[in-house]
């Protein structure tokens, strides 16, 4: 079974809007986690290690959500 054309560029276009809304959900999850921390430094009851602590927490959690993603991208090629 072959694709035409038009069916090759509505698979494209479907998977391009897939693609940016996983990217939109992705920025949304950690913008969230962000906002929190940021709202932590306008409490006096925060000290900086507390904010500090949570900003690598936060920085711990990409780097291993990008090595599983990279270990995934380099089996499936």
């Amino acid at each position: 079974m072959e694709l035409s054309e038009k069916e090759i560029r509505l698979l494209k276009k479907r998977m391009e809007v897939e693609l940016l809304k996983k990217e939109a959900e992705t920025i949304e999850f950690w913008k969230n986690d962000m906002d929190r921390i940021y709202k932590k430094t306008l409490e006096p009851k925060w000290g900086i290690s507390d904010i500090q602590n949570d900003i690598k927490a936060i920085l711990q959690r990409m780097a291993n959500r990008l090595l599983v993603i990279n270990r995934m991208l380099k089996e499936l090629s």
